[in-house]
């Protein structure tokens, strides 16, 4: 039998198996989609109605781990943070980190999760708004000066308070009522934790001219308790 013969019944044969195992023979077949589904690839080297693969990427993949990509990017539903290039890159979740230079918070299943923006001028330096060594340190409000405010900070591990430029836009000052703490210059709206009915722009009480009183809510800045601080509420 010559080559070219040969060459034609080789053909015949790849045609009759691939009918008879459901091979889509010109490759044609619905390539599997990004959960993974779908029937034979564009190759025809997958069958089609072949068996749904969970967690399968655009590539073709698979997630045999948790966390583990089969081939395509990493995903919250891969078991990790779901900000591969980002801060929450391999942290637990509830790490604590600066989610971008200006702003901390915490890792979630999806990332970082902000729950404080920085005051202006001040950076996020290892997971907390860090206030810059030339703030100056104050009790109450009455100890900073050219506009700036006494807002709380974490410092080496321990809360603190410094005066620094106020939240931008926000007009609440000392003991100004307030329904959110995007009004507020400290940028924390507070309730009294004596009264219920005082919720007021937080502020630290020296002698503020107010009731010093325990701070009801927040009862931690930046994952640090305020244990031993007192608000400024009337």
């Amino acid at each position: 039998m010559t080559s070219r013969a040969l060459l034609a019944c080789a053909s015949i044969a790849v045609v009759l198996y691939a009918a008879s195992c459901g091979l889509d023979a010109v490759g044609t077949g619905p390539a599997g989609d990004i959960a993974g589904q779908g029937g034979g690839d564009a190759s025809g080297f997958l069958p089609d109605g072949a068996p749904i693969v969970p967690g399968g990427d655009a590539s073709g993949g698979s997630d045999a781990m948790p966390g583990v990509d089969g081939g395509g990017n990493g995903d919250a539903s891969d078991g990790g943070s779901g900000d591969a290039g980002g801060p929450c890159a391999n942290a637990a979740i509830g790490t604590r980190v600066c989610v971008t230079a200006t702003a901390s918070g915490t890792c979630g299943t999806d990332g970082g999760l902000v729950d404080r923006t920085c005051p202006p001028g001040v950076p996020c330096i290892g997971a907390h708004c860090t206030p810059p060594a030339d703030a100056g340190s104050c009790s109450d409000q009455g100890d900073c000066s050219g506009g700036t405010f006494c807002d709380f900070f974490v410092v080496d591990g321990g809360v603190v308070t410094r005066c620094v430029a106020p939240m931008p836009g926000a007009t609440g000052g000392l003991r100004a009522i307030c329904t959110a703490s995007s009004q507020c210059k400290s940028g924390f709206c507070s309730v009294d934790g004596e009264d219920g009915s005082h919720v007021q722009c937080l502020s630290p009480c020296g002698s503020c001219g107010g009731d010093c009183h325990p701070i009801g809510t927040p009862t931690t800045i930046e994952g640090a308790a305020l244990t031993g601080f007192n608000g400024c509420y009337n």
